[in-house]
């Protein structure tokens, strides 16, 4: 039985139109529904992503695939509000503190979003979040973690497909992970890849009928994409022990 229905998917046309309707209000159940027991598996296992710092809610119509509307519903993870604040106060947004608003665009998040096509699970690092960006590029300019990446990559289970595009949909560029390519040709491809520029995308695509997305498995596979995802995540992102812009 899916878990998703067929209007769950549908409902997403009409999403801008009317966010009020019960089909769309009906998906939105279901997300809020899958978002409790992630978020609950998120923190028995000690993974540290947290909902969406601006708002404390996880479930919302925005997504950071694209700075256009779009029709899909998400639940947003990224850094809690305290790292938030450290990085767009070194990113220039002096104002940031523990109590006002961080923005999401700025920051790696992880995203299972709900579309009329697809339910996928990515790792979005869009290039409004450029400090990180150039954290994971001057990151790849050491030689050892260039390889420590590869490694990681190596690890990621399933077809994960990663890419530099922008949008709701993967394109023909991508990278298949679970056909990578050797050391040589990754680095090629990297080596395109430019901070504040170029989005870094790394993330799992479902079809409606997937049986992996049913009632009864969708929970323990969006967990084990998140916990994937997560590495990478973690890989990238900016913190004090994790500092590799000053080599940008």
């Amino acid at each position: 039985m899916p878990y998703f229905t067929q209007s769950d998917y549908h409902a997403l046309r009409q999403i801008r139109q009317a966010p009020d309707s019960a089909p769309v209000q009906e998906a939105w159940g279901r997300m809020e529904a899958l978002h409790r027991v992630l978020h609950e598996r998120l923190q028995q296992y000690n993974v540290a992503l947290y909902p969406n710092p601006q708002t404390g809610k996880a479930v919302s119509a925005q997504t950071l695939t694209s700075p256009l509307p779009q029709d899909a519903l998400t639940i947003i993870y990224t850094r809690n509000h305290a790292q938030a604040a450290t990085v767009e106060n070194l990113m220039g947004r002096d104002s940031v503190n523990v109590s006002s608003a961080v923005r999401l665009l700025h920051h790696p998040v992880v995203e299972v979003r709900l579309s009329p096509e697809h339910l996928a699970v990515e790792l979005v690092v869009a290039p409004t979040a450029w400090y990180d960006q150039q954290n994971f590029v001057g990151k790849l300019s050491i030689k050892q973690h260039r390889e420590d990446f590869y490694n990681l990559l190596e690890k990621v289970p399933g077809r994960c497909l990663m890419g530099l595009w922008g949008g709701l949909r993967p394109q023909d560029s991508h990278i298949d992970l679970s056909k990578l390519p050797p050391k040589v040709l990754l680095y090629e491809y990297l080596d395109t890849f430019a901070a504040g520029r170029d989005w870094l995308r790394f993330g799992y695509w479902y079809e409606p009928a997937d049986e992996d997305i049913n009632a009864a498995r969708i929970s323990a596979t969006l967990y084990a994409n998140i916990e994937a995802l997560y590495a990478a995540f973690r890989f990238i992102a900016w913190t004090g022990d994790n500092n590799f812009r000053r080599f940008y």
